[in-house]
């Protein structure tokens, strides 16, 4: 007989612990008679870093704790942060997808639970218990509501088996601690019904991680390889875009990541080469071919070039694809914006097609915000339009600075002034994005940010944002300024990589596309991770020698000589204390 034998409730709030600070709503206090259990959770529970309903742990696994670490204090129900404390059940009987029944309310377990540093505070152990409590399969479970109501400690749980292929919560607790996961266990988690969206985030991440290390590793080649312009298409007056193949038939292109560039050589008439880099603007799995979109700047010597001279048939040489400002696909139930203006729009067309071919279930919201001048000067109107029109939770915004005459406000563009937080805004007035089976009302500052236009559009959208509350780690940005656009910048040397306390080393290189987590795991260590995406903080280390760089910043902040290994490369021989 399975019972419910307390209730807890707690808000979010901020501690700090020498000097860093955090927020989390896992202190909670245990709550007398009836509570409200509403699509969201419980009626006065706030959650601070997931999105989950309800959490429950099973109050047996605490004589097994208080046993297992022999704590002088022992922990007694409600000290892990759970709403629902069950007894005469374990996780070892739970599938995804089986049902609990409180009274009216009915539950469905949806994944277990994977921690973070903040669990740790709260239970006062070492880094090292994390995959302790992860790899007991006593984490506890969570819960989405399908039918609210009153509940209270006392009553009775029945447990409604389903019926379909699924996996018990401390084997998917277990899963999610390899490394490196097989794709076809990955797909078949990633399809069954009722698994939480917190746990397909970190499914659907590993799956496109997997799929874009294999896309990006494909064909590649080194230094200058000739290319063939076997396309023209003019897009506008000022903007041309340009399809390159290999010169050698049957050959297929590198792959590449949305939002990445490509390095073009160009032999001008007199002799002269001259290198340039420009955004991929299109995504295409398949790697047939390359389409970049060029805009002719009255005293640019390359583009005059393209615009002017070059012709299908004629070569051009191409290095293989690089750069860092790429769209983050791992995040399942994070809103994405992305904001151009002008030429800017190029890595937003190739991040529009990667997000539409993500695997999540429902795909995120996204919201396509351009600027430019008007109908004329509005590049790929057309082409955006016709992929967003397909999918109710994808939004388009338009800001022409200087309508044409022939214009209409509403048909042609939405707008005719500048970008403002105002209007940001109002345009993602109805923001929200679905979660496992539910909408959910999200803000500005729930959303990850792509920009990318002139530098000045970029520092003024930046700060627009900043006023809106959104973090610096979730805004990402590209400049098309000529300076920075040299070669020796955009390239990384080879780097050795010392694990002081594994006594051992690895090489790393810019085009294995490995992060020093990844590097380290290939070397035959097992460093401590959860998130993999910079949030958790599980996986940091410090760094004893050397430097490392961020192509995309972690979202907790790090003390002087620490490095976040997930997110982190190096720039150049470094030493790790791992």
């Amino acid at each position: 007989m399975v019972k419910l034998r307390a209730i807890f409730s707690g808000i979010s709030q901020t501690y700090s612990v020498d000097g860093y600070s955090f927020e989390t709503a896992i202190i909670k206090q245990q709550v007398v008679g009836t509570v409200q259990v509403t699509d969201t959770g419980i009626v006065g529970n706030q959650v601070a870093n997931h999105k989950n309903a309800v959490y429950a742990y099973c109050s047996e696994n605490y004589a097994y704790w208080n046993r297992e670490l022999d704590l002088a204090t022992p922990w007694q129900c409600g000290s892990i942060g759970e709403n629902l404390s069950l007894q005469g059940l374990d996780e070892s009987q739970l599938r995804i997808g089986d049902f609990l029944q409180i009274g009216p309310v009915l539950l469905q377990v949806s994944g277990c639970r994977a921690p973070c540093e903040n669990f740790l505070w709260r239970v006062a152990q070492p880094l090292s218990f994390l995959a302790k409590f992860q790899s007991s399969g006593r984490t506890g479970f969570y819960l989405e509501v399908i039918s609210t109501g009153l509940i209270e400690a006392g009553m009775l749980v029945q447990h409604i088996a389903c019926q379909h292929d699924s996996i018990t919560v401390p084997e998917l607790a277990r899963f999610l601690m390899q490394p490196q996961a097989e794709a076809q266990e990955l797909d078949r988690l990633i399809a069954i019904p009722g698994m939480g969206q917190q746990m397909l985030s970190a499914l659907v991440a590993a799956r496109n991680l997997q799929i874009e290390k294999a896309l990006v590793q494909r064909n590649r080649w080194n230094g200058w390889k000739n290319f063939v312009v076997s396309d023209i298409v003019s897009e506008t007056e000022q903007i041309k875009s340009f399809y390159l193949s290999p010169a050698v038939p049957g050959e297929q292109v590198a792959g590449y990541r949305a939002g990445q560039f490509l390095s073009c050589r160009l032999t001008l008439p007199n002799g002269k080469q001259i290198s340039r880099c420009w955004s991929i603007s299109s995504y295409d799995e398949n790697l047939q071919r390359y389409r970049i979109s060029v805009k002719r700047e009255e005293l640019g010597e390359a583009s005059s070039y393209l615009h002017q001279q070059l012709q299908i048939g004629m070569q051009i040489e191409v290095m293989a694809p690089s750069g860092y400002f790429t769209l983050k696909r791992g995040e399942v139930a994070v809103p994405v914006v992305l904001i151009s203006a002008g030429i800017g729009i190029t890595p937003m067309l190739s991040m529009l097609k990667a997000h539409l071919a993500r695997l999540d279930k429902r795909l995120p919201t996204l919201y396509f915000i351009h600027s430019t001048q008007n109908k004329v000067t509005h590049a790929f109107r057309q082409e955006v339009d016709t992929l967003v029109a397909a999918h109710a939770q994808l939004h388009t915004h338009y800001i022409h600075t200087q309508p044409s005459l022939d214009s209409l406000l509403g048909v042609d563009f939405d707008s005719d002034q500048r970008l403002s937080s105002q209007c940001i805004e109002s345009v993602m007035a109805d923001l929200g994005c679905w979660f496992a089976e539910k909408w959910i009302s999200l803000g500005p500052a729930d959303c990850q940010y792509y920009l990318c236009g002139p530098d000045s559009f970029q520092r003024d959208v930046m700060r627009m944002l900043e006023q809106l509350g959104v973090a610096p780690h979730a805004i990402f940005h590209e400049s098309f300024d000529a300076k920075r656009m040299s070669l020796s910048e955009l390239q990384l040397a080879d780097a050795s990589v010392r694990f002081q306390q594994s006594d051992s080393s690895a090489h790393w290189s810019q085009s294995s596309d490995m992060s020093l987590l990844e590097l380290a795991e290939s070397s035959g260590l097992s460093p401590n991770f959860s998130c993999r995406n910079g949030h958790c903080g599980v996986c940091r280390s410090t760094l004893l020698q050397g430097e490392v760089i961020y192509p995309r910043a972690p979202a907790i902040s790090l003390a002087a000589g620490e490095v976040l290994l997930c997110c982190a490369i190096p720039k150049g021989d470094v030493t790790l204390a791992i």
